[in-house]
């Protein structure tokens, strides 16, 4: 199992620096390019949505573990829309189109988006 965690403020840095970060992790796991590529968008999305949401701080976990990818992202001070699947943000119709199952959960002030993808 390989897991990688990045803490961020929520500024309009965040996902640039998440997207930058993440590709060199992403060397190091076994998957396709494309499902690297999916990974890196999807994160990039929902760090924005973080950010969008008036968060004070990120936090994005990526597990690699038997061939799934698992992307864990948590915003402290977040107001998001509490959804899972099936809202129409740009963040939930990437994770509709390339993910195996994800779902968004907000409670007492930290919003949390998770997702799984196979490689």
């Amino acid at each position: 199992m390989r897991t990688w965690r990045l803490e961020l403020d929520c500024d309009l840095h965040a996902p640039w620096f998440a997207r930058h970060a993440l590709r060199s992790w992403l060397h190091l796991v076994t998957c396709s390019d494309e499902t690297k590529l999916d990974i890196t968008i999807l994160v990039s999305e929902l760090i924005t949505d973080a950010v969008l949401a008036d968060g004070q701080r990120v936090s994005l976990t990526v597990t690699f573990d038997d061939g799934r990818v698992r992307i864990d992202v948590h915003a402290t001070g977040a107001a998001p829309r509490p959804a899972s699947t099936g809202d129409d943000t740009v963040s939930s119709r990437i994770a509709d189109a390339v993910t195996d199952t994800w779902a968004r959960t907000s409670q007492h002030g930290v919003a949390h988006t998770w997702a799984e993808l196979l490689c």
